[in-house]
């Protein structure tokens, strides 16, 4: 086997509660055109040629149904469970503990951002190899504002602000020696805050997070128009 796709670990982050949604069912395994939320980031993962290994973060209690999705889709994978955590930062960390190596890349996705593609995935791989992070963020659109006490303070340039989206790719030594606590909301701030170089792929407005019904509905527009 290629060394550096033994040594190239994704990270599939599917632990949140999905609150805002309601009812029973997590957000991760809504289906959507007849497939969970989390199988479309996954699959994107378990088809790309650069990746071994496919580590999830799970909700504790759902691993059954996590894997029973799983079944007859991880394309020959080595599969690992990780328990997720109160906070993203703790997931991460249980999940990083699965892995021995010092060297190497792990590439984190949310299991709830399901247009994952193979050019972002490459590009995050060879630009953590490059310099040791990378991230996927989209230029801001719409005019932005910084707010103190819900009153405007000051308009905020725009074309120096992106969103922070997922994948993020890492060197692993450089992540694992700067995780020292659970403080941070994503591992390129992790990194940033630790004065370390992190790269910008950029994303757009298609690489949608689904919090809400809205943000399904505009996903399912998508796929539709992809059919036709």
């Amino acid at each position: 086997m290629d060394r550096s796709k033994r040594e190239t670990y994704a990270l599939l982050l599917l632990g949140g509660s999905g609150l805002r949604f309601g009812g029973e069912t997590l957000k991760q395994f809504r289906l959507i055109e007849g497939k969970p939320l989390f199988r479309y980031a996954f699959d994107a993962l378990a088809q790309s040629d650069k990746l071994q290994t496919i580590i999830l973060s799970v909700k504790r209690g759902t691993e059954q149904t996590v894997a029973d999705f799983l079944n007859g889709h991880d394309n020959g994978k080595d599969i690992l469970f990780a328990p997720g955590g109160q906070t993203r930062a703790e997931s991460v960390f249980n999940a990083l503990s699965l892995i021995p190596e010092k060297d190497g890349i792990v590439l984190i996705q949310d299991g709830d951002r399901p247009n994952l593609s193979e050019t972002l995935i490459d590009r995050c791989l060879d630009k953590a190899r490059e310099i040791g992070a990378a991230i996927v963020a989209s230029p801001a659109t719409d005019s932005m504002l910084m707010v103190e006490d819900k009153k405007a303070r000051e308009y905020l340039p725009r074309e120096k602000l992106y969103r922070a989206q997922t994948p993020q790719a890492f060197k692993l030594s450089l992540l694992k020696s700067h995780f020292f606590d659970y403080s941070h909301t994503d591992e390129g701030s992790l990194l940033l805050e630790a004065g370390c170089p992190v790269g910008i792929i950029e994303g757009s407005e298609e690489n949608l997070k689904i919090n809400t019904i809205e943000d399904e509905e505009r996903f399912l527009l998508m796929l539709k128009r992809r059919k036709q």
